[in-house]
């Protein structure tokens, strides 16, 4: 009896506590915005009397609303097959190219050598496949560990 005495209490003090704001002084909030409205009459019109639409403002005297600011920006993921020289075999003319996040190239797929922007050769993905490494053949040119490898 004296445990559910204490846990009642407890529960209590904490519906209590989510009712005050940070400062005690009762729930901290903001009342809503209440919308403008435009003028309309207070009485209805009498009975068979027309009614006159409202005419809007002319382009002259009105001022146009700014643009409201984007709230997030526009995010378009890349569909591009992007990916970094992990291992590179001299001898035998093979890299080891990793594809983490990225989409992996299709096996028979040739793509370009990248460093610092300059193309300084390309492969042909031959496989295997391995988690998100992939094996390619060097094809033209030359490649070294960190260069990055993409499909143009």
């Amino acid at each position: 009896m004296r445990r559910v005495m204490s846990t009642f209490t407890v529960v209590l003090l904490c519906a209590g506590c989510a009712q005050q704001g940070p400062t005690g002084k009762g729930p901290q909030f903001a009342p809503a915005p209440v919308p403008a409205r435009a003028a309309q009459p207070t009485t209805p019109p009498a009975h068979g009397a027309a009614i006159q639409p409202t005419r809007p403002a002319s382009p002259a005297t009105a001022t146009p609303a700014p643009p409201a600011p984007a709230r997030y920006p526009v995010v378009t993921p890349a569909n591009s097959t992007t990916g970094r020289v992990a291992a590179v075999n001299v001898n035998l003319r093979f890299v080891v190219l990793d594809f983490a996040l990225n989409p992996m190239p299709a096996l028979g797929q040739r793509l370009n050598v990248y460093r610092q922007g300059q193309k300084v050769g390309e492969v042909t993905v031959s496989g295997p496949v391995r988690n998100s490494n992939v094996v390619a053949d060097l094809v033209v040119g030359e490649a070294q560990v960190g260069d990055q490898v993409r499909a143009d």
